[in-house]
């Protein structure tokens, strides 16, 4: 990791990074086998798509608040570690400074993760399933059998919606949805970090509150269901559409996330003004 003459201007270590995006296309691939395997055993008339693939496989609740934070604050620990030990960092006269280049650095590395995600789920999505769109209804008897999670989501909750479906919009409010969950996720184990100076504390809590929502689909606790929902924290597949086929809830998701974003700001602001790296 290099840091410039000020102390202040960080870059990210190439070698850890190349370890990081390994391992995000290990787990994209992995996520991606998975949604394919269970569609076909439990899909209960599921037929995915290649543009599933985008909205659904790349973004599922297993990589964005299971496997991407966890991956991400395990690199950037080893990085924070060398950064707190710089003697750059004793000198410099702004520790929010250096908070915000973090948190600037994450963010990206966010956004960047979340399209390398979307990008390999489309092609394997397509692959698997060989299909581009969405299909059509399949009905037999009076009972649909074939749909994509597009139309679950439209029947739900606006049925009229789906065949108006914007592509490149719905693309753009995925990407920063998603890597908004991720930021917020890493930023919560960076204020640990800042507060404790002990990385394995920030990723053992971190890893508490993703792993059960992440891999665990049925919770059982009402308060959480209502959590989610109200947060926008996706537990089930067509939720993955819902803010993209329903404009108010997706300024309601991203008015929540921007809240917790501030909110977390604002306990770094304070956290990061009384630290001492000695």
């Amino acid at each position: 990791m290099d840091i410039n003459r000020n102390g202040v201007d960080m870059l990210i270590d190439k070698k850890r990074l190349n370890i990081y995006f390994a391992f995000v296309i290990i787990s994209v691939i992995a996520v991606d086998l998975f949604m394919f395997n269970r569609e076909g055993i439990h899909g209960n008339g599921i037929d995915s798509c290649a543009y599933d693939g985008i909205f659904v496989w790349g973004v599922y609740k297993m990589l964005i608040i299971g496997f991407f934070p966890i991956i991400m604050i395990s690199i950037w620990g080893a990085m924070h570690d060398e950064i707190s030990r710089n003697i750059c960092i004793v000198r410099m006269n702004s520790r929010f400074k250096l908070w915000l280049r973090q948190e600037r650095l994450l963010l990206v590395l966010s956004i960047v993760t979340i399209i390398i995600s979307m990008l390999i789920s489309f092609c394997m999505a397509y692959m698997l399933n060989g299909r581009l769109s969405w299909p059509e209804y399949i009905e037999r008897d009076g009972q649909v059998i074939q749909c994509p999670y597009l139309y679950i989501a439209a029947d739900m909750w606006n049925p009229s919606i789906a065949d108006n479906f914007r592509f490149i919009p719905a693309v753009i409010a995925a990407v920063v949805i998603n890597s908004l969950w991720v930021f917020i996720f890493v930023t919560f184990t960076n204020i640990l970090w800042w507060i404790f100076n002990k990385k394995y504390i920030g990723v053992l809590v971190t890893f508490c509150i993703c792993m059960p929502l992440a891999f665990i689909r049925k919770l059982g606790i009402a308060w959480v269901y209502k959590l989610c929902d109200f947060t926008g924290i996706k537990l089930f597949e067509h939720e993955y559409y819902r803010e993209l086929i329903y404009p108010d809830r997706l300024v309601h998701v991203l008015t929540c996330q921007l809240v917790i974003i501030v909110v977390m700001f604002v306990i770094s602001g304070i956290i990061t003004r009384k630290k001492n790296f000695i």
